[in-house]
C-alpha cells in the first residue's frame, strides 16, 4: 500500500511539473450557466493555446403544471372504464438527476472568440419526467395493482398512485457544436460565451409497470398503443436521432 501511494504521489508530482512546464492548466476559470440542460457551473482550463477543456454539472428545477385532456376509455382488468383526466395536476421535471458534462472548446485561431466544440454529457437518461396524480381517479386499494391496458401494452401507478411517463435517451451523450467566447480568458476578469450544437441520442417515450415490479417495467409508448390519440406525435419522437442544447456561461478569472 505504501509503494502504491508513493508510485502516485510521484506520478502526481511528474504530471503537475509537466503541466507547468507545458504551460498546460496554467490558467482556470470558474463559470456559471444556463440553457437547455437547465443552471449549472463549470470549470475551465487551457490545454493548449487551440483546446480548451470544460467541465460541469447542471440541474433543471422541476415544474407543476395543470392539463386539460381526456384520454378517453381504456380497458382496465378486463372491463371498460371512462378515464377523465381533466385538471388532473403532472409534475414535470427535465433531465432528472441532472446532467455532468465534459466538453473540448476547439480555436482554429486562439485570438479569435469562434471555437468548435466536442465532447460528451452524461446523467440518468431521463431527459423529460412527467409525473400524473392518478389518485383522484383510483382507490387506494388500486395503486400499484390495477392495469391500464394500451393496446396490449399494460400500465400501472406506482404504490402512491402516480402514473409515470419520461421521454429518456442515452446516458451517455456524444455532443458537437460551435460557439463564441473563451471561457479562460487571462486577459479579462469576466468573460461570456455562447454554444449551440446537437447531442446524439435517440429520444423514447415510456411510461411503467409496477405491478410486477416495484420499480417498474418500462413500457414503450407508440401513437398505436395510444390509438394515434396524440396524433403521431410519440411516432415522430421516437424517431428524432438528435436533439439541440443552447447554453450561455458567464466564466470568471481565477487566476
Amino acid at each position: 500500500m505504501k509503494k502504491t501511494f508513493a508510485i502516485l504521489v510521484a506520478l502526481s508530482v511528474s504530471l503537475m511539473s509537466f503541466a507547468q512546464d507545458k504551460q498546460l492548466f496554467n490558467h482556470l476559470s470558474v463559470g456559471v450557466s444556463a440553457g437547455i440542460d437547465g443552471l449549472g457551473i463549470e470549470v475551465a482550463a487551457p490545454l493548449t493555446p487551440y483546446v480548451q477543456l470544460r467541465a460541469g454539472y447542471s440541474l433543471f428545477v422541476p415544474t407543476k403544471v395543470t392539463t386539460k385532456y381526456n384520454f378517453g376509455s381504456y380497458d382496465v382488468s378486463g372491463s371498460t372504464r371512462k378515464i377523465d383526466l381533466t385538471n388532473v395536476p403532472i409534475s414535470m421535471g427535465a433531465w432528472k438527476g441532472g446532467l455532468g458534462k465534459l466538453i473540448a472548446d476547439i480555436y482554429p485561431w486562439p485570438n479569435i472568440p469562434f471555437h468548435f466544440a466536442a465532447g460528451l454529457f452524461f446523467g440518468s437518461g431521463k431527459m423529460l419526467s412527467t409525473s400524473l396524480d392518478a389518485s383522484t381517479i383510483l382507490n387506494p386499494d388500486e395503486y400499484a395493482t390495477l392495469a391500464f391496458g394500451y393496446n396490449g401494452a399494460s400500465i400501472s401507478s406506482d404504490k402512491n398512485g402516480f402514473i409515470n411517463v419520461d421521454a429518456v435517451t442515452g446516458k451517455v451523450l456524444p455532443y458537437v457544436g460551435i460557439g463564441f467566447g473563451h471561457a479562460v480568458n487571462s486577459k479579462n476578469l469576466v468573460s461570456v460565451t455562447f454554444d449551440m450544437g446537437v447531442y446524439f441520442g435517440g429520444v423514447k417515450a415510456q411510461s411503467y409497470n409496477y405491478i410486477r415490479s416495484a420499480e417498474g417495467t418500462p413500457v414503450e409508448l407508440t401513437s398505436a398503443v395510444l390509438d394515434n390519440k396524440d396524433n403521431g406525435i410519440l411516432d415522430t419522437l421516437n424517431k428524432i436521432p438528435v436533439m439541440p442544447m443552447l447554453k450561455l456561461n458567464v466564466f470568471f478569472n481565477i487566476f
